[in-house]
């Protein structure tokens, strides 16, 4: 049998999020060059504030491996993207795990610094000593492109997050069963 900590409801709940996650990444996404313009991080983050920063890292890994096995995908195996994605879980988990509301200055600092350190991964990752080395390539254009990219995203995840927290989850029974998981047996 399982411990209380980690149910099939428990279980359930993590693989519709990761799910949730890994569509977002491989389907519902906009490339242009080294840009991505997704909203994967907003259930990788939502893990971290339901489940804590444990699990929260351990989906955005199990949402990386994920995409590293889809095909026709650039991904070539586990790196610093790994990282920056696993860092949302962890992000969530560190600053709002089992809290009954989300407030919004705090959650929009913490998004903007996350989205600060996921920029820093994914640029040493994509503009490396590699690319100059390999490629002579100036990463200018893309850092360009990046930085509006999340300039746009950082207040549509805050207000994402605020939204599907507040209206979905506080009021759904997720969230109950995660912040008393002993009243919910049977």
């Amino acid at each position: 049998m399982f411990q209380d900590s980690f149910t099939i409801r428990r279980m359930s709940y993590l693989a519709i999020l990761v799910a949730m996650s890994y569509v977002l990444k491989s389907v519902f996404t906009l490339e242009l060059l080294t840009v991505r313009f997704s909203f994967y991080e907003i259930p990788l983050f939502l893990t971290g504030v339901l489940f804590g920063p444990y699990y929260g890292l351990l989906i955005g890994f199990i949402n990386d491996t994920l995409h590293i096995m889809t095909p026709n995908n650039f991904a070539v195996g586990y790196n610093l993207m790994t990282v920056a994605g696993m860092l949302w879980g962890l992000a969530g988990g560190l600053f709002f795990y089992r809290r009954r509301t989300l407030q919004p200055v705090k959650l929009a600092v913490v998004i903007a610094v996350t989205y600060l350190l996921y920029f820093a991964i994914i640029s040493l990752q994509l503009y490396g000593p590699a690319r100059y080395t390999f490629f002579n390539l100036s990463p200018f254009p893309d850092i360009f492109l990046r930085i509006v990219g999340i300039m746009i995203r950082i207040p549509l995840h805050i207000l994402f997050v605020k939204v599907l927290f507040t209206r979905v989850i506080a009021e759904s029974a997720v969230h109950q069963y995660v912040l008393d998981p002993s009243e919910h047996h049977g």
